[in-house]
């Protein structure tokens, strides 16, 4: 039985907080304030923002909590939560795959500044990629985001 200074809410959360962080390095990497627990626990419900942005830090989202708790109060066995989010991890449940991150291809379009100072444009045509690729977890939020060839010894 939880202590009866938490919420249901904290209590929820706690199941998300990655292994190798204090639940303050966790508020910390979300950037939220570290005063968001004692919050939680004596208020509970914080805001839609600051619960996204601890279980994107954490891997998971808001649809995933959302889907554990509704769960639990249903009855229904506790699935494992997201990547990086403690027991629930080794328990075999991971969040849904990204979205491939677009590759665009880029060609040499000529240099930048006086001759021969070696800084290079590249042409990045708005077009259709070239391929798609792994989207890292650090992008996971971003729409926006690609990949680009880099031609020439520009990098």
């Amino acid at each position: 039985m939880a202590p009866p200074d938490e919420s249901a809410i904290f209590r929820d959360l706690m199941r998300f907080k990655p292994d190798r962080l204090t639940p303050n390095a966790w508020a910390v990497r979300a950037g939220v304030s570290r005063t968001v627990w004692a919050d939680m626990k004596r208020h509970g419900n914080p805001s839609r923002r600051t619960l996204e942005k601890l279980l994107a830090a954490a891997g998971s989202s808001l649809a995933e909590f959302e889907a554990l708790r509704i769960g639990v109060e249903s009855g229904a066995p506790l699935p494992a939560a997201a990547s990086g989010v403690g027991e629930a991890r080794r328990r075999g449940w991971v969040p849904a795959p990204l979205p491939p991150l677009p590759l665009l291809s880029s060609s040499l379009a000529g240099e930048w500044g006086d001759t021969g100072d070696g800084i290079e444009l590249m042409l990045i045509p708005s077009e259709e990629p070239i391929d798609h690729l792994p989207r890292p977890q650090s992008l996971a939020g971003d729409d926006s985001a690609y990949a680009v060839t880099i031609v020439d010894n520009s990098m």
